[in-house]
């Protein structure tokens, strides 16, 4: 998915000194290797990420612009050896946008793609009620941490969730959020030892484009239950709203649930690209940073979420958690 440059670009217009590692390299000195998205795609979300990748870890300086015609605010981080650039509203709907990328006043990369209508919207919105949509996180794409680091924390909080529509309008869409299981021939079902989060009802009025959250949610890793804060999930119905597409998930996880030897996790983390930040609740820099952008989203027929307020009670045998282990999962 990622456009391979026939050329790399080696900036200096920031660097100072002789470099003998990539970690000491800032942002304005690193080589670019590739970029997203695409080329001429023409099947971008209107949440559309400029994203591109250097040749190892960045320190940032400053420096780094996109440009867009037609014109979009854009905002940037920098993450490990990647430079995210976030439009600050949606794009407009099929729509071919021309984009520029520059560090410290020099161009890196260009190139254009095109928006899509996000699918058709709903005719008749009441059809979505009780239909579940799965979505696999393992197959998905890790943007924060990336690499090794993502690889791990997809491990960890990765898996199969499910989106269930409890309740809709021309307005509103109401969903709840559960936890699945794979039963194989590609069939999906609740687990019911995990806890159901009910979410806001979301603005549907950029039907068929909606966004959830933010919410705390819980999770279960490794027989723990640890929360997810400032939960967020973007996506578009299409195909009448038989499926999903483009959608993402962003959230912050507090490591110190894990146990007291949080920090060591953090030390851990950082030799794999995994940065501890402040968290948004006090402050402690113990909370890493998870984006997960590409996920797919599949309708399973016959599957109506039903909340779970006390997993215990209602884990049964042959479920995937047993019985005795304590509730809290998502």
């Amino acid at each position: 998915m990622r456009l391979a440059l026939t050329t790399a670009v080696l900036l200096s217009a920031c660097a100072s000194g002789d470099h003998t590692a990539w970690e000491d390299v800032p942002l304005c000195a690193a080589s670019l290797v590739e970029s997203l998205p695409v080329d001429g795609e023409d099947v971008i979300g209107t949440n559309a990420q400029v994203v591109l990748w250097f040749d190892g870890a960045m320190i940032d300086h400053g420096g780094a612009t996109l440009t867009t015609d037609p014109p979009v605010d854009y905002t940037y981080t920098v993450v490990d050896d990647r430079v995210v650039f976030e439009p600050a509203v949606l794009l407009d709907e099929d729509t071919t946008y021309t984009w520029t990328a520059e560090l410290c006043a020099t161009q890196v990369a260009s190139g254009t793609f095109t928006t899509r209508t996000e699918g058709d919207a709903v005719e008749d919105p009441d059809a979505l009620l009780d239909r579940t949509f799965s979505m696999d996180l393992l197959d998905a794409d890790w943007l924060e941490p990336s690499g090794t680091g993502g690889d791990l924390l997809a491990s960890y909080f990765g898996g199969i969730f499910l989106v269930g529509v409890q309740d809709v309008t021309d307005t509103e869409l109401d969903v709840m959020f559960a936890v699945g299981e794979d039963i194989g021939g590609g069939q999906v079902q609740q687990d019911p030892c995990y806890q159901t989060v009910d979410f806001e009802p979301a603005d549907f009025t950029r039907n068929p484009y909606f966004e959830l959250g933010p919410k705390r949610m819980p999770l279960e890793v490794e027989g723990q239950s640890v929360m997810l804060d400032s939960v967020q999930i973007f996506g578009a119905l299409v195909d009448d709203g038989t499926d999903l597409a483009d959608a993402e998930l962003k959230a912050d996880a507090d490591l110190r649930q894990l146990g007291a030897d949080w920090e060591t996790y953090c030390d851990y983390g950082a030799l794999l690209g995994i940065t501890c930040t402040s968290c948004e609740t006090d402050g402690e820099e113990a909370c890493v940073k998870l984006h997960v952008a590409d996920i797919a989203g599949r309708v399973q027929a016959g599957v109506v979420v039903a909340e779970v307020l006390d997993p215990d009670a209602e884990c049964g045998i042959g479920d995937t958690k047993e019985t005795d282990t304590s509730g809290g999962g998502a």
